[in-house]
């Protein structure tokens, strides 16, 4: 079972309904979101690096699940820059409420980054983030 909890992981910056009748009762709010990496990671701050995962196969890719399954559920994988989300990935949930997207670890000019980038699985109004510092080869 997928251990890290979405809607635990949006908790920080998000301010909670004043009264519960407040917000109306959605799918969403019914529905347990998770997220782990498939290497079995479950860390929100990791070094992914070029000599560790020379190829784009090698590279952990991120799975989300819900409890109980949501199939046809879009999952997108959006990173921060320059003060915007952009889209890096999506996935739709399969019939079993399972996605998997796909980091990409290489910059504009086609090597690989050598930064520190904030990230955020989005799963309708719900998101989880974290970070993923990209090291290139020595």
């Amino acid at each position: 079972m997928l251990a890290m909890i979405l809607a635990a992981a949006m908790a920080v910056g998000q301010a909670a309904p004043a009264r519960a009748d407040d917000q109306a009762v959605t799918l969403e709010a019914e529905t347990g979101w998770f997220w782990e990496w498939s290497d079995g990671s479950r860390a929100r701050s990791r070094t992914i690096s070029e000599d560790q995962h020379r190829t784009w196969s090698a590279l952990p890719r991120l799975r989300v699940a819900s409890s109980p399954g949501q199939p046809g559920r879009l999952v997108t994988l959006e990173v921060r820059h320059r003060g915007r989300w952009s889209v890096e990935d999506s996935g739709v949930t399969d019939r079993t409420g399972r996605a998997h997207v796909s980091l990409n670890p290489y910059c504009a000019d086609g090597a690989w980054c050598n930064e520190t980038s904030t990230y955020r699985l989005r799963v309708a109004s719900q998101t989880a983030t974290f970070t993923v510092r990209f090291s290139p080869a020595d």
